[in-house]
């Protein structure tokens, strides 16, 4: 993420907020967009006072934002959309903020790791080509730094792809038996369904909820099962009822008590931060092994060209 995009992101967040906090003080939609974001950038600043002339002028809130999509994304817009809809801006805009904060903490976690796993690959494989080949030579050639480059380029893809995108289902399922990261995998894909508590937070019936989220699956057999509980839905069935199979068994367990008290949507809440708190302890836990394995390669790295240049100096002194 560039930095512009991750100073964009922070406005919005603080942007919502805000607004969510005037709404709530009961100062009207048009004078809240004057007044929300005023600690943002010059440029932000200027596209809020144009938001709320476009208030003022009659437009709603959702088409308003629509025309910025630099920094609301199309989410966002269908969101504020359903909450002007149900009448709970105010609580769609808090639960929007939080969520995106939880992305943002999310993404900085998923970038932490990609980088230690490739600083640690480059340690690793330098050393290892050293210490076979016995001397440095081979690295100056340049078909082997392309063929690194370009393992290294499949790793980050890899790495952000699961961060971020669908997977392809035979992929999906192969990296679901490999140790940790099939860990990591599930985990994702129960943050992405816990993000349901934002439709259900803004009104919306619980089937639209569900049919919304389900576009937004990257986790093609939770999107798969999302499509079944939608249908049993409609046939008066739980959602958890649906999901067998899809989720974890606490997470399931979380779901079910969360239909039967009528607090879906608090219960929802709780996995996202029971779950975000797992995925920080899984990421944290590869960087904290991975982080030595790198630095020792690279201290072996270093120790050992400097012994061959010690030696090299010692052979090249005359007799």
């Amino acid at each position: 993420m560039s930095l512009s995009l991750s100073i964009n992101h922070r406005q919005t967040i603080e942007f919502f907020e805000q607004l969510g906090t005037l709404l709530n003080a009961g100062l009207p939609l048009e004078r809240s967009l004057s007044m929300a974001g005023q600690t943002g950038e010059d440029s932000f600043q200027r596209h809020l006072e144009a938001m709320a002339q476009s208030i003022a002028a009659g437009q709603n809130l959702a088409t308003t934002l629509s025309r910025y999509p630099q920094y609301f994304d199309g989410w966002t817009v269908s969101l504020i959309r359903l909450a002007e809809y149900s009448g709970s801006l105010a609580e769609g805009c808090h639960r929007i903020a939080q969520n995106l904060d939880r992305q943002q903490r999310r993404q900085k976690l998923y970038r932490s790791a990609s980088w230690t796993l490739v600083l640690t690959l480059i340690s690793l494989v330098t050393l290892g080509v050293v210490l076979v080949q016995g001397n440095n030579n081979h690295l100056l050639r340049l078909g082997f730094w392309v063929a690194f480059l370009l393992l290294l380029g499949l790793i980050m893809v890899l790495i952000y792809g699961l961060a971020s995108r669908r997977l392809d289902t035979k992929l999906y399922r192969l990296l679901l038996k490999v140790p940790v990261i099939g860990q990591l995998i599930q985990i994702r894909a129960v943050l992405h369904f816990t993000e349901l508590a934002l439709p259900l937070g803004c009104g919306v019936p619980l089937l639209t909820a569900v049919e919304l989220i389900r576009d937004r699956m990257p986790d093609p057999d939770l999107a798969a099962g999302l499509g079944v509980a939608a249908r049993q839905i409609r046939g008066g069935q739980p959602l958890s009822q649906g999901l067998q199979g899809c989720l974890p068994g606490i997470a399931l367990s979380m779901v079910r008590t969360g239909e039967e008290t009528g607090e879906l949507d608090e219960m929802l809440q709780s996995m996202a931060r029971y779950y975000g708190t797992e995925l920080e302890k899984n990421l944290q836990l590869i960087q904290a092994i991975l982080r030595p394995i790198g630095l020792l390669a690279l201290g072996s790295l270093v120790l050992y060209l400097g012994i061959q240049m010690i030696r090299s100096g010692i052979d090249s002194l005359p007799n």
